[in-house]
């Protein structure tokens, strides 16, 4: 039996050194559609989607980047790992119940995702509202005034302004 122990290799080194066939687990298809809308489910165009996923390669993962189109689709195509993580933004939008990234499993049987063209996967982002001064000023101060006590117990209060 094979066992792999942290030598500071690669995913590449191990499985070249093992004789593990990498393509049971790093070397599964990945596929994603994904579509960007807001708490209206309005479609949100050019947001921002990053895509990493473990792979074989020498860093162990790779990654890539798009925007999302004008009905707020987006895809990633032939790339081959075994996880891939989804992280979905845009500038004046935040988060909403669901999370903006995701993962997704690609290798595990039990818990494999299986990637649906015409049945993507949906980011919910929410438009962020206008912003508001947290201390409100109630009334607007027009006199001040000074108060000094003397020595004799005189009080002087002048009016600054």
């Amino acid at each position: 039996m094979n066992t792999v122990r942290n030598l500071g290799l690669s995913i590449h080194d191990v499985y070249q050194q093992t004789g593990i066939d990498k393509n049971l687990e790093w070397g599964m298809p990945i596929n994603f559609w994904g579509r960007v809308v807001d708490e209206s489910n309005e479609p949100i165009a050019n947001a921002n989607v990053h895509f990493e996923w473990n792979d074989i390669s020498k860093k162990g993962t790779s990654d890539a980047s798009t925007k999302s189109d004008s009905n707020g689709f987006f895809s990633l195509t032939e790339r081959r790992g075994k996880r891939l993580y989804v992280d979905v933004g845009k500038e004046g939008y935040y988060s909403g119940g669901d999370a903006r990234n995701a993962t997704f499993e690609y290798a595990q049987p039990e818990m494999r995702f299986v990637p649906d063209q015409n049945n993507p996967v949906v980011f919910h982002l929410r438009k962020k509202g206008e912003t508001e001064p947290m201390v409100h000023r109630e009334k607007e101060v027009t006199d001040v005034w000074y108060y000094e006590r003397f020595p004799e117990n005189h009080l002087c209060a002048l009016k600054l302004f």
